[in-house]
């Protein structure tokens, strides 16, 4: 069972997720800047050194179509950047996005 916490105000600078769990390990994440309409940027720290950093650009395509990148970029450090040779994010991002689309709709 994954227990998770919150602080602050959901979507506003300085909004934190936290969650710890046998399966997720333990990590967060921070809202650190809202551009409205145009991105939002996160701290991801996974408690493993430098924390990731988290993206979401959004790009109006017409007044009833929004594109939205989502990304993660950082480093990782021994051991942890062998074992992502053999990790594949792609579900986890697509998933998100349906979860997205379902959510908006």
């Amino acid at each position: 069972e994954m227990k998770k916490t919150e602080q602050g105000v959901d979507g506003q600078v300085g909004y934190k997720s936290s969650w710890n769990g046998k399966k997720v390990g333990k990590g967060s994440q921070t809202i650190t800047k809202i551009v409205d309409g145009e991105t939002i940027e996160t701290s991801l720290d996974f408690g493993m050194g430098e924390p990731a950093k988290g993206y979401f650009i959004l790009k109006e395509i017409s007044p009833n179509q929004t594109s939205v990148t989502w990304g993660i970029s950082g480093k990782s450090p021994y051991p942890w950047n062998f074992m992502n040779l053999f990790m594949n994010m792609n579900k986890d991002f697509d998933q998100g996005l349906k979860n997205l689309k379902n959510i908006l709709k």
